[in-house]
């Protein structure tokens, strides 16, 4: 484990209320917080980690938006979950919206990490009204905030999708097998858990502000080989985790180690955290 791997540098770390990843490859520099209408984030959790980036929200995350005081730049979604109260609240903020039919191919979450992907790298954006979108367009966005000049630049943007945990399964399914194959890196987070989603051949490390109840490596892919993991109780070495045999579930940080290193060969493999159930 490099010594500079552990120190978090600029561009190749994310930073959360209770714990940072750091990874040896190069993160894009701009952020996007997406809230989606899963269990809702605590406002206190919600307003730390938006204080400084942009942040969007997806239908009944407007709820959570709301609750935390924080006015989206933008809201997707077909309206069929946030309140009435809060679709009025976000009107007379007068939030660029991008509303969509309820029967489409696509999820909000879907089309909210269609749309961010399509905003990378564009000179400017023009802020969004109210439309009746479909799922087959991409829409452009004001993502002012997103970096110093008021743009994202072109090597991408982490989006950081919060109100993803909780509520049915099968939402939580396909949020968890889009992010993990999105166009731009995604970290799944609140303050209770995290999924950080590990590509092929690469490495990262969690620094930990404090010790996980849970640590569980999620298989996304068939197979993920060459599996590495340092700082657990239970420790890999050059492993192949399977979707069919998904057995490497609840490790645990071993004292006094507050971080820990996973690298991969290939697949794609989350890295699961639960702080709270």
């Amino acid at each position: 484990m490099s010594k500079s791997l552990l120190t978090p540098r600029p561009g190749h770390s994310l930073s959360l209320p209770q714990c940072t990843f750091v990874t040896a490859r190069r993160l894009p520099a701009a952020r996007l917080v997406l809230v989606a209408g899963g269990r809702a984030p605590s406002a206190k959790w919600l307003q730390a980690v938006a204080h400084d980036m942009p942040l969007w929200a997806i239908d009944h995350g407007l709820d959570a938006c709301r609750a935390a005081g924080l006015v989206p730049e933008r809201l997707i979604g077909d309206g069929d979950s946030a309140s009435s109260a809060s679709w009025g609240w976000a009107q007379q903020a007068q939030v660029p919206t991008d509303r969509y039919p309820r029967a489409k191919d696509y999820t909000d979450t879907q089309l909210a990490l269609r749309t961010a992907a399509a905003c990378v790298g564009r000179a400017s954006f023009p802020t969004s009204t109210t439309t009746a979108g479909t799922d087959n367009a991409h829409a452009t966005a004001d993502l002012t905030g997103a970096v110093s000049n008021g743009v994202f630049v072109s090597d991408g943007a982490v989006l950081l999708l919060t109100g993803c945990w909780g509520g049915r399964f099968d939402h939580a399914y396909s949020t968890m097998y889009s992010a993990s194959r999105a166009e731009l890196p995604v970290v799944l987070a609140d303050e209770r858990e995290t999924c950080f989603f590990v590509q092929a051949g690469q490495q990262v490390t969690l620094h930990c502000q404090t010790p996980p109840k849970a640590i569980s490596l999620l298989p996304l892919t068939a197979r993920v080989t060459g599996v590495t993991l340092t700082g657990t109780h239970w420790p890999l070495t050059d492993a192949t985790l399977t979707q069919a045999s998904a057995n490497a579930i609840s490790n645990e940080l071993e004292p006094p180690a507050e971080a820990l290193t996973l690298r991969t060969k290939s697949g794609i493999l989350g890295l699961y955290c639960c702080w709270q159930e």
